[in-house]
C-alpha cells in the first residue's frame, strides 16, 4: 500500500483516501468509524505527499528501501538462529545471492527514479566489487556513464534562463547527446559564437532543494540501519552542499588546473580551464577535452582481455574481486603502491605491435597502461593535497577521463576542498606510519587528530587508520567485508570524535582504491603517497597554523 501510495504521489495522482466501506451497508457503524481512523494516517501522509515533492520523494525511497532492508536482517537473523558466523562468508555469500539478484535491478530503478543524491550513491558503490555484492555493482555502473538526463529542449531552457538572453546568442551548436549526466545537471558538447568548442555544464531547477531533503532521508535511514556510516555522512553531506555553486566550482577549477599545469605532473594531465564571462551560479562553461571516459577504455580493454582469456567479462571481472578480496590473507598478497611502466617497455611493445601489424596487414591498438594510470592518479592526488592542499573529493572514475592524445583529464571539481597545514600534517604523519607498518605511530597519528572511541582500543584504532587512509583488505577487516567490519567496530569500540577535515581525503583515497579494485590491482594508498607525505613533513617540521 506505502509503495503504491509513494508512486501515485511521485507521479502527481491523487493520495488515496480512507475506505468509507460504501459497497458493504451492513457493516457496523463501530467498524466503518475504524475504518475512517485507520485511513486518517493513509491521507495525512498521501496529502502531504501530493504537495511537497521531498515528502514524496522520501516515502518512495522508504516504500523500496525498508522491506528490502528487512528481507536481508530477517535472512541474518536466520543465518545466526542456524549457528553461522559473520565472518561464515560462505553461508552468507549462499543466503544472500537470491536477494542480491532480486533487488539491484530494483535498486537502480528507485536511482534513477529520484536521481539526485541516490544518483551519488550508486556511483560511489560502483567502485567497490570487494564488498558490493556484483548484481549491484553491474546496476551502479550505468550511473558513472549512463545517468539519467534531460532532452536538449529543455537544456535550451534552461541556458537561456541562466544567461538571460536567448542561448543561441552565445551558442551556435549544442550536441543533443551530453557527455555526461549527472546527479545535479548535465555537461554538452558545444560551440561558442567565435568558433571555441567548450564543454558546457547545466543546472537541474530545484536540485539543491531536492537534494537537502533526499540527504535527511539518507541519514535517517542511516541511523536505523548503518550508524556506523553517519560520521562520515555528515561531511560528505557539507561537502555536496558546495556543488550548487558554478561559480565556485570556476574558481576550483581554475586555481586546480594551474596547481596541475605547474606540478610534474603536467605533461601526462590536464584539468579544463574554465571560461570565466560565461560562468553563473547555474552554468559552467569550460575548455572542452577530446577524448573518452576512463570507464569506458577500461570497459573496452577488459572485454578484450576477457576474450583473450577464453572467459566473459563478468568472469573476468569476479576473478578481480576475488583478488581484491583475497587480498592480504599473507604479507606477499598485500597490496604495494602502483609503479609506473618503463618508457622503454612501452616503446618496445609499440615497436613489436607495428612489426606484428605490417606483417599480418592489421592495425592493433597499444593496450591502455593500467599500472601507469593508477601510478598517475594516485600521484598527481597526492600532489594536490600535500603540495597545494586543494584536492578534488569525488575523483571517481566517471570524473577521469583518458584522451585522444594519451593524456589524462581530470574533471568535475564540484567538490574541491582545501587543507590546512595542520590537517595536511595530521594526515601525512598518518600516511607514512601505515606506509611503514608502523602500529604505534599509525594510533599515535589518529589519536593526534582528536580521533576517540568509547574504549580507545588500539587496534581497531589500527584498523580504522588502515581503512581510512590505506587498504581494506582481509587482513584489516577481519575477514568480514567492509561493511560488516563498520557494523563490527560499531559494536565492540563505537567511533566518539572525529577530525572531519579529514573524512573527505579518506573518502579520496577510498575512491582511489575502487579504481584500482575495477582494475584488478589493489593498491595502498600510503605506499603510494608516501613520498609526496614524507617530503610535506620534511618542508613543515613546525606547523603553527
Amino acid at each position: 500500500m506505502w509503495r503504491r501510495l509513494a508512486q501515485r504521489a511521485l507521479s502527481g495522482a491523487s493520495a488515496p483516501g480512507a475506505h468509507s466501506g460504501g459497497s458493504q451497508q451492513k457493516q457496523s457503524s463501530l467498524r466503518r468509524y475504524a475504518w475512517a481512523a485507520a485511513g486518517v494516517p493513509v491521507v495525512v501522509v498521501g496529502t502531504a505527499a501530493a504537495a511537497d515533492e521531498g515528502v514524496a520523494r522520501s516515502l518512495y525511497f522508504n516504500a523500496h528501501a525498508m522491506p528490502v532492508l528487512a528481507h536481508y536482517r530477517l535472512v541474518e537473523f536466520y543465518l545466526r538462529l542456524k549457528g553461522h558466523s559473520k565472518t561464515d562468508l560462505v553461508a552468507r555469500g549462499e543466503a544472500f545471492a537470491p536477494l542480491h539478484e532480486r533487488y539491484a535491478p530494483l535498486s537502480l530503478h528507485v536511482m534513477r527514479t529520484l536521481k539526485g543524491f541516490y544518483v551519488k550513491i550508486g556511483q560511489m558503490g560502483a567502485t567497490r566489487s570487494d564488498f558490493v555484492a556484483m548484481p549491484y555493482i553491474k546496476v551502479c555502473e550505468t550511473l558513472q556513464d549512463n545517468c539519467p538526463y534531460e532532452p536538449l529542449e529543455k537544456v535550451q531552457e534552461l541556458l537561456t534562463r541562466t544567461l538571460g538572453r536567448p542561448w543561441s546568442e552565445v551558442f551556435t551548436h549544442i550536441d543533443p547527446q551530453p557527455l555526461g549526466a549527472a546527479s545535479i545537471g548535465q555537461v554538452h558538447r558545444a560551440v561558442l559564437r567565435d568558433g571555441r568548442v567548450v564543454a558546457v555544464k547545466v543546472q537541474y531547477p530545484n536540485v539543491e532543494r531536492l537534494f537537502r531533503g533526499d540527504m535527511r532521508t539518507i541519514r535517517r535511514f542511516c541511523e536505523l540501519a548503518q550508524p556506523e556510516q553517519l560520521p562520515a555522512l555528515a561531511e560528505i553531506e557539507r561537502a555536496f552542499v558546495t556543488e550548487f555553486d558554478y561559480q565556485r566550482e570556476a574558481d576550483m577549477l581554475e586555481q586546480v588546473a594551474v596547481n596541475v599545469s605547474n606540478s610534474p605532473y603536467r605533461r601526462a594531465c590536464v584539468v579544463p580551464r574554465p571560461i570565466r564571462e560565461l560562468c553563473t551560479k547555474h552554468m559552467l562553461v569550460m575548455e572542452y577535452l577530446d577524448g573518452k571516459k576512463l570507464v569506458d577504455a577500461l570497459r573496452e580493454q577488459a572485454a578484450a582481455l576477457a576474450s583473450a582469456q577464453g572467459l566473459t567479462l563478468d568472469q573476468l571481472r569476479e576473478q578481480w574481486a576475488d583478488r581484491a578480496a583475497a587480498a592480504g590473507t599473507t604479507p606477499s598478497a598485500r597490496p604495494t603502491a602502483p609503479v609506473a611502466t618503463p618508457r622503454w617497455r612501452r616503446a618496445a611493445l609499440r615497436v613489436a605491435l607495428w612489426v606484428n601489424d605490417v606483417a599480418r596487414g592489421t592495425r592493433t591498438p597499444m593496450p591502455l597502461d593500467v599500472d601507469s594510470v593508477l601510478a598517475l592518479l594516485a600521484g598527481v592526488h597526492a600532489h594536490t593535497i600535500f603540495v597545494n592542499g586543494l584536492y578534488n573529493g569525488d575523483s571517481h572514475p566517471g570524473n577521469v577521463m583518458l584522451l585522444k592524445d594519451g593524456r589524462i583529464g581530470l574533471i568535475d571539481f564540484g567538490q574541491t576542498r582545501s587543507l590546512t597545514l595542520t590537517s595536511r600534517r595530521n594526515l601525512a604523519r598518518i600516511i607514512v606510519a601505515l606506509a611503514d607498518g608502523d602500529k604505534a605511530a599509525a594510533v599515535a597519528a589518529m589519536r593526534a587528530t582528536g580521533y576517540r572511541t568509547r574504549h580507545n582500543d588500539d587496534d581497531m584504532c589500527w584498523r580504522m587508520a588502515s581503512i581510512s587512509f590505506d587498504r581494506d583488505d582481509r587482513e584489516i577487516t577481519l575477514g568480514l567485508d567492509l561493511q560488516q567490519f563498520m557494523e563490527h567496530q560499531n559494536e565492540v569500540d563505537p567511533m566518539e570524535v572525529i577530525d572531519d577535515t579529514l573524512v573527505m581525503p579518506s573518502r579520496n583515497t577510498l575512491l582511489l582504491r575502487g579504481l584500482a579494485i575495477a582494475l584488478g590491482r589493489p593498491i595502498s594508498v600510503a605506499k603510494a603517497w608516501r613520498a609526496e607525505a614524507a617530503r610535506f613533513l620534511a618542508e613543515h617540521p613546525d606547523v603553527a597554523v
